[in-house]
């Protein structure tokens, strides 16, 4: 018999990844999950993130601030180890399970809750599960998505796993799809213009583009640099690269070992940028360097999703 249970996203935006949680939520509980947009009705599970900060201190209510105050004031930051006084997004009360859940590199905060999905790889707790964005925008790992984060269309998993064989040769050289300007970023393209023309889109560049995978299988490589280097955040960019059918160049650490080293070519695999720089021009030039490194197969495993779907029933006392 199916059964109905409600759930609350809080701090999320609207878009295809609400549904990809809901999915698993239902695998989880083996029930419909139906989405509650009132703020004051108790639901079975709310899912947070960090992303719009309604959660964030400066809402908390004023009698929670004057108890902060007066135990900061006499026991000098006490009030942080109590979880119903500590600052920042904190688990709802009006919720039977609180998972807070990050599609960036974001750090689990701190409280009761029942369980976090994120990248942090190091964060030194049994409720922490890691979940790269990747597997819920860019392939079929959850259920069939229609189109990736950039694009394409219909994404299987099953075509990470496996080589891949070279089309028709593209003459462009390189692209690069930027939301924010970091440094690093612009360096490696002042770089890559050396060996041939760089092509920018984006809101960095003020050149948006709506389908970013029809303009990305035009080129030879892609740059596709992590907003951030840290252990474990790998998100979509390398693996939507991929699949435009391009050489990823990357710039992350995938500390699980999912990335195959040899289908990328990622900076922080390489002692020094100019060396970095030096074996794109090899690639660039000799087509037999580049048609083995574009052969590679992306993944080196699948991961599982029965040990997702485990900790989930563990953490919420599921039998």
């Amino acid at each position: 018999m199916t059964y109905e249970l409600t759930v609350r996203f809080r701090d999320f935006p609207i878009g295809e990844s609400r549904n990809t949680l809901i999915k698993i939520l239902e695998l989880c509980f083996s029930a419909i999950f139906v989405e509650v947009f009132d703020k004051e009705q108790f639901v079975d599970v709310e899912i947070t993130g960090p992303y719009s900060g309604l959660s964030d201190s400066f809402k908390t209510p004023l009698n929670t601030r004057i108890k902060r105050g007066i135990y900061s004031k006499f026991t000098r930051g006490e009030h942080l180890s109590k979880r119903n006084l500590a600052t920042g997004i904190t688990p709802s009360s009006k919720a039977k399970f609180n998972l807070w859940y990050t599609g960036e590199n974001q750090r689990p905060p701190y409280g009761d809750w029942d369980a976090y999905l994120s990248f942090d790889s190091k964060f030194p707790d049994e409720r922490n599960f890691y979940l790269p964005l990747w597997l819920l925008t860019s392939t079929n790992w959850i259920g069939e998505l229609k189109l990736s984060y950039w694009g394409t269309s219909s994404p299987k998993l099953e075509n990470l796993l496996c080589g891949r064989k070279m089309g028709r040769k593209k003459e462009r050289f390189a692209c690069a799809f930027i939301g924010k300007n970091y440094p690093i970023r612009l360096h490696a393209i002042e770089s890559l213009r050396n060996i041939g023309k760089v092509d920018v889109f984006g809101e960095g560049a003020r050149n948006p583009v709506k389908n970013p995978s029809k303009i990305a299988q035009d080129y030879k490589f892609i740059l596709c640099f992590e907003n951030d280097l840290y252990p474990g955040y790998v998100t979509e960019k390398p693996v939507e690269a991929y699949l435009c059918g391009a050489i990823p160049l990357y710039n992350g650490i995938d500390s699980f070992g999912y990335l195959n080293k040899q289908a990328t070519i990622n900076l922080n695999d390489f002692d020094s940028f100019d060396s970095w720089i030096q074996c794109i021009e090899n690639h660039h030039r000799e087509d037999s360097i580049y048609a083995e490194t574009y052969s590679q197969k992306l993944l080196n495993k699948a991961p599982e999703l029965s040990e997702l779907i485990s900790f989930l029933r563990k953490r919420f006392n599921i039998d």
